[in-house]
Parts: C-alpha cells; structure tokens; sequence
C-alpha cells in the first residue's frame, strides 16, 4: 500500500491548525476594519469559511465573505512507493469590501490588506514548524484576480516528513 492516505490526515492537520489560531478566525469571521480586537471565537470555521478542497471561479463569483481553501496540490513518490513531500495551496478570496483593515504595527493602527495579514497569519502557524505535520515552508504566492468584487492571493507551501510506509494490515 503506498502512503495516499497519510494526505489525508495531513490536510486534516492542516486546516485543524489554522482553526485554533484566534487571528487567523478573526480575519476570516469579522467583517469591519479592526478584526483582530474583536473577542474570540470559539465555533470552528472548517468547512464553512475555510475550506479543504481547491476552488472553483464559477463559485466565488459573488463570495460575500472571506474565503480560505486549503488543498494538496501535488506530491512525489520516492522509489519505495513513499510520498515523500508535497504541496499545499491556499488560495485565500477576499471580497474587495472588505480588502482593508487597521492592524497594530509599532504600537500604533495602521491600514494594511487583509489578505497580506491572512498570509502572515498561515506563515506564523506553518513556517519551520516540524510535528505531526512534518514541516511545511511557505514558498510564494500570486494574485487571484476573481471578477470585479473578489480577489485574493494563492499561497503555496512545500511540505516534508512523511517518511513511514503504512503496514498493510
């Protein structure tokens, strides 16, 4: 049996972990320009506002809120049948109404873009992170220039560490 199904509990890991960062459910949840101030939030956002699968642009044509996918795009299998490493997306839509944000930077507000602090976010809960996940390096991004009303970025991470074969049982 070939590792296939180790993605699996790795995307669940994925999308479980930026799920308990306050920020990042902030950015996503609170409409209004100082997201961040507002009080926790203790409802989960997997499968509402982020999502683990890829995009479609026939369905976000007129996204009302903030929008996450998280997904595996690719991978490599060593000559022992082994996904080796592999990448994840994150393609993160943002209605342009809500393009803008104040966020403390230096002790003092200041307007920054929502979708950069989205990025910022997944950066500090991934980058040169080793554990379950193994560790996950955010490599680039580009622009998701959806229509008119909705744009975002698409964020794309190299991931190693999954180096056991599963046992066949």
């Amino acid at each position: 049996m070939r590792a296939f199904q180790y993605l699996s509990s790795s995307l669940n890991v994925i999308v479980s972990e930026l799920d308990k960062n306050q920020n990042f459910k902030k950015l996503i949840k609170v409409d209004g320009d100082k997201p961040l101030q507002s009080p926790n939030i203790a409802e989960t956002i997997i499968e509402r506002e982020l999502k683990p699968y890829p995009f479609s642009q026939d369905n976000v044509q007129t996204v009302s809120k903030v929008v996450v996918r998280a997904y595996i795009a690719d991978g490599e299998v060593d000559s022992s049948e082994v996904v080796t490493d592999y990448t994840v997306m994150f393609d993160i839509l943002v209605p342009v109404s809500m393009w803008f944000i104040q966020v403390e930077i230096d002790g003092k507000m200041k307007k920054a873009t929502r979708a950069f602090v989205i990025m910022e976010e997944i950066a500090k809960t991934f980058n040169d992170t080793k554990g379950t996940l193994g560790e996950l390096h955010i490599d680039s991004f580009i622009v998701l220039q959806v229509n008119d009303n909705v744009a975002g970025y698409r964020v794309q991470a190299s991931a190693f560490g999954i180096n056991e074969r599963p046992t066949d049982d």
